[in-house]
């Protein structure tokens, strides 16, 4: 199965789910970073031991989190941080073992641990270099489906059925039946047994909205994407996004947005609105008919900038017809369209050549297997056919779905890694060893310069002694400084 792999996120360690989380104090004054090491290492060694025998939502190996603690080590927070990731590749090393995320809910800590990682980062394939310079560029939009929630523990399309036929009384021959069928016909059969709205019965079989959220949720969130559309109705990407976006995200169409901050588009309803949720095929041709303003916003950023999809099945009929059209506009044709996709990028568990084929020209198909090189986890009994005689062309059993998933998560986390652009520690003098040791190291003293000129700048503004009125030049150097950690006041 090989080692574990550690993450980088920024978060609520509250809001992830894990197999367990490790809260750690401030270090004391004295303690020294090897000696913090040694503590964090044998802490998340024995979460590991007790983990590693029922690893929990679905993943491959167990999943542990090393929650950051404030504080510094002799003044220097680069200690705490380079701590961390010692202890959790300590932790990661060796067969079997778990995956650690080390998590930062400061964005300084956050963005100083991608660089430290950067800095001993082996190679990435070229679909995940691509991807990671449409979202430095802030052309990459996310599409979330079903997939990336079950990770999280929010039941699947056939889970929810089955509980919703019982809710609704059908027996087992019934369900058994009812799961056969195409999935708006499926709900429409439920919706006319139950007794009271399907909103409603969602509602009441799901829970009320809450609940953890997966490291898949995690990721995304911490590349601060401009939007994010989803199928979903949970709320787990708005746990994951509330760090990361210093609480800014606007839910669409309940909440009003101006442009200026991040989006989160619930494209078929959201569990806080029962009566908004698309499930039958009378509400999927509602949407159609009445929800013209929400397919606008998909269509237009199919338009104008790159989709990622993760977790969605390309089945949604209201889907395939507005990318049809999208690529109609762009003229595609099947075989011979442009080498670049015109819609985005599809994050899919196995290889469908079909289905690629299907889009070419309009969407590009990276797989879990595919992300990994093919690569297997050494057991034989990997290239025999399952216990029922299926062979590899046929759907994977739950270990294989287990390991694809897991190598998309590592795609994703070397993708936040390299779209991580942003360096809000650069004026922390606790930061201050991370930028010395780097190539940034001789702007260190012009910086410091400018910013001390700011500060008059302000200063004489505020005094009166500079006539107050607008400069561009001033405003681009203070949004250089805030971006760089400079507080907004003195």
């Amino acid at each position: 199965m090989g080692e574990g792999h550690v993450f980088v996120l920024q978060g609520d360690p509250a809001q992830l789910a894990t197999d367990a989380t490790l809260a750690c104090p401030p270090p004391a004054e004295e303690v020294t970073q090897a000696e913090l090491t040694d503590t964090w290492a044998q802490a998340l060694g024995e979460a590991a031991a007790r983990a590693a025998r029922a690893p929990g939502h679905g993943r491959e190996r167990a999943l542990l989190a090393l929650a950051l603690p404030e504080g510094s080590v002799g003044g220097d927070r680069v200690a705490v941080l380079e701590a961390g990731l010692a202890a959790a590749a300590r932790t990661c090393a060796g067969e079997g073992t778990p995956d650690v995320v080390v998590l930062a809910e400061q964005r300084a800590d956050y963005a100083a641990l991608q660089l430290l990682r950067s800095r001993a980062a082996g190679p990435v394939g070229p679909e995940t270099r691509r991807l990671a310079e449409l979202a430095r560029a802030g052309r990459l939009v996310a599409f979330l489906g079903a997939g990336v929630s079950r990770a999280a523990g929010v039941p699947g399309w056939q889970e929810l059925i089955a509980a919703l036929a019982r809710r609704a009384g059908l027996d087992d021959a019934e369900c058994e039946r009812l799961l056969g069928l195409r999935p708006w016909d499926a709900a429409e059969i439920i919706a006319g047994r139950l007794d009271v709205p399907t909103g409603e019965a969602i509602e009441r079989e799901l829970g009320a909205p809450g609940g953890q959220h997966s490291i898949t949720h995690g990721l995304i969130a911490s590349l601060r994407l401009p939007g994010v559309i989803t199928t979903n109705w949970d709320d787990r990407y708005e746990r994951a996004a509330r760090v990361p976006t210093a609480g800014t995200l606007r839910v669409l169409p309940r909440d009003l947005t101006d442009g200026s901050g991040p989006w989160l588009l619930k494209l078929h309803g959201d569990l806080a609105d029962p009566d908004s949720i698309v499930l039958t095929r009378d509400d999927s041709l509602d949407f159609d008919a009445n929800r013209v303003p929400l397919a606008s916003v998909l269509q237009s950023h199919m338009l104008t900038h790159h989709l990622l999809l993760l977790g969605y099945s390309l089945s949604d009929d209201s889907f395939v017809r507005l990318a049809r059209q999208v690529r109609a506009l762009h003229g595609a044709r099947s075989g011979d369209g442009p080498q670049t996709p015109a819609v985005g990028t599809v994050l899919t568990l196995q290889d469908d050549p079909l289905i690629a084929e299907l889009w070419t020209g309009t969407f590009a198909f990276v797989s879990g297997h595919g992300a990994t090189g093919g690569q297997r986890s050494g057991d034989p009994a990997d290239d025999r056919p399952d216990h029922d005689g299926r062979g590899e062309d046929e759907p994977p059993p739950r270990a294989r779905h287990a390991r694809a998933a897991r190598a998309l998560e590592l795609l994703l986390d070397d993708l936040a890694r390299l779209a991580a652009d942003d360096a809000p520690f650069v004026l922390d003098t606790a930061y201050r060893r991370l930028l010395e040791a780097g190539r940034s190291g001789p702007l260190l003293g012009p910086l410091q310069a400018l910013r001390e000129a700011h500060r008059q700048v302000r200063r004489g503004a505020a005094t009166g002694d500079v006539e107050e009125q607008p400069d561009p030049v001033a405003d681009a150097v203070a949004r250089l400084l805030e971006a760089l950690g400079e507080p907004t006041t003195d």
